[in-house]
């Protein structure tokens, strides 16, 4: 069921992306920047919960983490389309990893160390950083998979919800722009 849904989502997002060089090798900076980002706004999330909420994930936070978790999603997919990795074989990959046993907190800074690492390929030409890169992102979404399982979250849902909003703002014509409500 990952698999299909991830599929499904990756295969659409790319009617949402409009930033320079979309898809292409010459987009790899706008998504390494944007999956960095967003990895942080999960991040944020996460230190909030542990110093406003006495760590407990509370529905209000957990409605903001599904929105932040998407849009780490959009760019984990939009990732894989500038650098021509096929999503399924990370599915494929994270699949055969072990599921972290760490801390809801850990989990998030390991999302935030992911993204930087990605970020950092520097040659997008080059087939064994790509192949690494096809690594981290496997260790990125068996991160991200296993976080909204231990807050409660369906994963699936996350994706779902994501292009929706995508759509929404696609259709108001406001994809490009700042701010989360838009």
């Amino acid at each position: 069921m990952l698999e299909s849904a991830i599929k499904n989502y990756c295969s659409h997002t790319a009617d949402t992306a409009i930033f320079p060089g979309a898809g292409t090798a010459a987009g790899f900076d706008y998504v390494g920047l944007g999956l960095i980002g967003e990895a942080g706004e999960v991040c944020d999330l996460i230190k909030k919960m542990l110093r406003d909420d006495d760590g407990q994930m509370t529905d209000v936070r957990r409605l903001k983490l599904v929105k932040e978790i998407g849009d780490v999603m959009w760019y984990w997919s939009e990732t894989h389309a500038c650098l021509e990795l096929d999503p399924v074989l990370t599915v494929e990959a994270q699949q055969s990893m072990m599921a972290p046993t760490k801390t809801v907190p850990a989990m998030a800074k390991d999302l935030g160390f992911f993204a930087a690492h990605i970020a950092a390929v520097n040659d997008v030409t080059d087939m064994e950083q790509r192949q690494e890169a096809l690594q981290i992102l496997a260790c990125m979404l068996k991160t991200m998979v296993e976080l909204c399982e231990d807050v409660n979250i369906n994963f699936v849902n996350v994706l779902e919800t994501n292009y929706k909003k995508l759509i929404s703002r696609k259709e108001r014509d406001v994809l490009g722009g700042d701010g989360d409500n838009r």
